[in-house]
């Protein structure tokens, strides 16, 4: 686990089929519970990044997953360069 990040689940830019998943690193406020159906913001920190850059544009949506189960429904609002040596 890394610090301030306290959830780290697959995120699936194919379909329900895709196996390329990468992981994730999402902090969660300790103060707030998150029920099914709700919606958040967050900023996710995505490890051994394996998509070409066209994949990634505002708007584009993509799976959260616990293995192959689906648990959330993401939707890129913003994209953040990553800092020089990260």
């Amino acid at each position: 686990m890394i610090a301030g990040y306290n959830y780290m689940p697959n995120h699936n830019f194919g379909g329900p089929e895709n196996q390329s998943l990468v992981i994730g690193l999402l902090w969660l406020s300790p103060d707030r519970d998150i029920y099914p159906g709700d919606q958040f913001e967050a900023e996710i920190h995505f490890l051994q990044w394996p998509i070409t850059e066209w994949d990634i544009s505002v708007g584009r949506s993509w799976r959260i997953q616990e293995g192959g189960h689906l648990v959330a429904m993401g939707r890129i609002l913003d994209i953040v360069e990553p800092h020089p040596g990260a």
